[in-house]
């Protein structure tokens, strides 16, 4: 009986752990990129998937509408869910991305221009990626 018991308590302790991995598992917040940008999912604030700086300092970049999404600390490469090829990349002001910082904004680019525009010295390969699913 005591082992009946013991059994019990493990296989509960199973599911409630399986539980809680797969809704931790679930992407309901945002992407962190690098400092105070995030990749925020569709809500009443954005089109589709959304590149916002969380602190929303005037002038600071917002691109809705998200297909997929390329970065380091150094450059975002943004391309957005459209009928066109409609790609868009956020470069810093100084060494590295800050938000309230006036980053600039370069685009819309066809992917072609945003290769010219990494040129030979910059590897895609070395960026992380996101691609989101259409909802």
């Amino acid at each position: 009986m005591f082992q009946n018991v013991l059994n019990g308590k493990r296989h509960r302790a199973f599911y409630r752990l399986l539980f809680f991995l797969f809704f931790m598992s679930c992407e309901t917040g945002p992407l962190m990129l690098t400092d105070y940008y995030r990749v925020y999912p569709p809500d009443e604030f954005g089109d589709g998937y959304y590149l916002v700086c969380k602190l929303s300092c005037k002038g600071d970049v917002k691109i809705e509408n998200i297909k997929s999404i390329r970065w380091s600390d150094r450059i975002i490469i943004v391309e957005k869910s459209s009928n066109e090829e409609e790609w868009y990349i956020v470069v810093p002001k100084g060494d590295k991305l800050m938000c309230c910082n006036r980053d600039s904004l370069v685009g819309p680019l066809s992917e072609g221009e945003v290769m010219r525009f990494l040129g030979s010295d910059n590897d895609m390969s070395l960026l992380k990626v996101k691609i989101f699913e259409k909802k």
